[in-house]
């Protein structure tokens, strides 16, 4: 069986992008994209563990975009 790259399984099925070091905003707050699988892996600024998050919960972002909200 073909093993297929968690980000481009999320980016296939559900039309969202992205990487590892990827900031990014979830319901809880701002954090940075340390890994997937059907969930995207993001460690929420100043903690030291990353959380699982459904790809529709997670929204993109940069730096800039994320310091308005």
């Amino acid at each position: 069986m073909r093993e297929i790259d968690p980000f481009a399984y999320i980016r296939n099925y559900y039309g969202r992008s992205f990487y590892n070091g990827q900031r990014v905003r979830t319901p809880r707050g701002a954090g940075v994209v340390v890994g997937a699988t059907n969930y995207v892996c993001v460690r929420l600024d100043g903690q030291h563990h990353a959380d699982n998050w459904h790809p529709t919960d997670v929204e993109p972002g940069d730096d800039e975009v994320l310091n308005e909200r």
